[in-house]
């Protein structure tokens, strides 16, 4: 079994699940206006897809593809969002931040994005 480095970001869900819920420090998923349940959903989908996706390279790198891009979507929409909706209460204010963990998140993930996209069997030829 070959390890790399997008199957250890996804094995490791399980620290980035203790990081959010117990130091309150979210580094992994940003999901605007959603309950827990669904950021819990996301982690599983992301750790089980350590273990289902990446038994061949075309869909571990496919599934990198797709959960990274999902992922960005989430991170933008949660910084959008307050931003879009100031105009119908401008009373309330802008309820977001960006700080050092969302740059941080950012870069994680831009990272698994990129390395997802350029070490892709599809585009290198590697089967």
């Amino acid at each position: 079994m070959k390890i790399d480095a997008l199957r250890i970001y996804y094995l490791a869900t399980p620290l980035f699940l203790i990081l959010h819920y117990y130091f309150d420090l979210n580094l992994r998923v940003s999901i605007p206006g959603m309950p827990g349940g669904w950021i819990l959903g996301y982690y599983f989908v992301c750790f089980a897809g350590g273990f289902v996706a990446f038994k061949s390279n075309v869909t571990g790198a496919l599934f990198s593809l797709v959960e990274s891009s999902v992922n960005i979507l989430l991170l933008m929409l949660s910084i959008l969002l307050p931003i879009y909706t100031i105009g119908s209460n401008p009373a309330e204010g802008i309820d977001f931040s960006f700080g050092t963990a969302e740059l941080f998140h950012f870069l994680i993930v831009g990272s698994i994005l990129l390395r997802s996209f350029y070490m892709n069997p599809l585009l290198t030829r590697q089967r």
